[in-house]
């Protein structure tokens, strides 16, 4: 069962000094962001890494619908116990079920 907040999600960035920033990732009715991605602005390939991987980040959701869709494809032609569809499937598992382990407990 997911308990992911639904898409869209979108990346939006927030200056908060002379050289930092993060970008923000939200989702619509939701007050507080999903995630920080922080950034130095004066340093180009960091706020470029910084801003591909709030992309990313925001393109989850639509990225696991679509990964289900292709598991249902394949399933349609025979071909959920190929090695490609079971990665894929391991994949969606492994994004969708609960934590083993809360990682703010860890000391």
């Amino acid at each position: 069962m997911d308990r992911h907040t639904p898409g869209p999600w979108e990346p939006v960035a927030r200056q908060v000094g002379a050289s930092f920033a993060v970008i923000e990732v939200t989702a619509a009715g939701r007050p507080d962001p999903l995630a920080f991605v922080p950034t130095d602005l004066k340093r180009p390939a960091y706020r470029s890494a910084a801003e591909a991987d709030a992309r990313l980040i925001a393109a989850a959701p639509r990225l696991l619908a679509e990964a289900r869709r292709l598991l249902l494809y394949l399933a349609s032609l025979d071909l959920a116990g190929t090695p490609p569809a079971l990665a894929l499937a391991e994949a969606v598992t492994g994004a969708t079920e609960p934590a083993k382990e809360n990682p703010c407990d860890r000391k």
